[in-house]
């Protein structure tokens, strides 16, 4: 199971410290595997992801933290591909103006992304086909909010195409926010 971490930063001041203890708190959530998104008030998005947590929950990486800031912590534990640093979390549509992180998973990915044929799927190894499935979450909310729908219908748009169980952060570029799913079945 990995670990999945949100921060809403008002105020930056014990930050490092306070990202550090949650962190270690819930190190035996994925050990192999680490991943930030920053999304800054005004809608850039930053990403880092690596194969060693301590590339990601260091000093140097959380200075880049300013009051503001949204930002999505994971923790990995490799179970359903290997362990590189380009299946870990957070994972982006085509124009990263999504960024997502997910702990579950789904049973029916192979049947729909055969219908998200359209979408970049970033972590697809072309040689195997295989692919973190993820990224159907990702595109799923994608197309959702294509269709004009708001995030809550684009969400249930996910949830009924989706099976499985699972937890999901996510943070949408235009929206300057952090939205937390869950679904158990």
């Amino acid at each position: 199971m990995c670990g999945i971490i949100g921060v809403n930063v008002k105020d930056r001041k014990g930050l490092v410290d306070s990202i550090r203890l949650i962190y270690e708190n819930q190190k035996n959530r994925g050990r192999n595997g680490a991943g930030i998104s920053i999304h800054r008030k005004g809608g850039k998005l930053l990403r880092l992801r690596s194969t060693e947590p301590k590339r990601i929950f260091n000093k140097r990486i959380l200075k880049l933290i300013k009051n503001g800031d949204k930002v999505l912590l994971h923790h990995r534990i490799p179970t359903s591909s290997e362990n590189k640093a380009i299946y870990n979390h957070p994972l982006s549509n085509e124009d990263y103006t999504i960024h997502l992180i997910h702990n579950g998973i789904l049973s029916n990915y192979k049947e729909l992304k055969e219908k998200l044929q359209g979408h970049r799927f970033e972590t697809l190894d072309k040689k195997t086909g295989n692919f973190t499935d993820s990224e159907i979450l990702i595109h799923l909310i994608e197309e959702g909010l294509k269709k004009g729908l708001d995030i809550v219908e684009a969400l249930n748009y996910m949830h009924k195409k989706a099976l499985g169980s699972y937890a999901i952060a996510f943070s949408i570029k235009k929206l300057n926010k952090i939205f937390l799913f869950r679904n158990a079945y």
